[in-house]
């Protein structure tokens, strides 16, 4: 069974909770409050995205790597052509 986080709204306590993916917990095991609870991401959930890097800025590098090469490229069929 999966693991999920939970964090209680009244008393800010933190706790793990194995349950099927359909089930949730709905009383706080430390206060008894019915319905605070907030599912929380996984550690492993935010340390991944922290590594990753953005959609935006692998297309940005690699427009300027292939306008570097389309520049020289250039450069080249001009002296190629043009001497």
């Amino acid at each position: 069974m999966p693991e999920y986080n939970y964090k209680c709204n009244e008393c800010a306590v933190a706790f793990k909770e194995e349950h099927g993916m359909k089930e949730a917990v709905e009383k706080c095991p430390s206060c008894g409050s019915v319905h605070s609870l907030r599912r929380m991401p996984s550690n492993f959930l935010l340390a991944s995205k922290k590594k990753e890097e953005k959609t935006g800025d692998i297309v940005k590098r690699s427009i300027e790597e292939f306008r570097k090469d389309l520049n020289e490229e250039k450069h080249r069929l001009k002296e190629e052509f043009h001497d």
